[in-house]
């Protein structure tokens, strides 16, 4: 899967783009809790690859599924 946000750019334009800003690449194992509700959110994140589910867990400890990226509906 490409990232939709360079999917119709050449790698040096990409790179080209990216030139004047500081950005750093990062890696998550699987099942790896990215951020907690509440955190100061300090970057802007770009998903390269793989995917990312959000979840809101309510004050009896159920999770709730509340996005998906890639865009899959809740629950699939």
């Amino acid at each position: 899967m490409q990232c939709p946000l360079f999917s119709n750019m050449q790698a040096d334009e990409v790179e080209a783009s990216l030139s004047n800003i500081s950005y750093k690449m990062v890696h998550f194992p699987a099942n790896e809790i990215y951020v907690v509700a509440g955190e100061p959110c300090k970057y802007a994140d770009i998903i390269i690859d793989g995917e990312i589910i959000a979840r809101m867990e309510g004050e009896s400890g159920k999770q709730v599924q509340i996005d998906h990226y890639p865009h899959r509906p809740c629950g699939s």
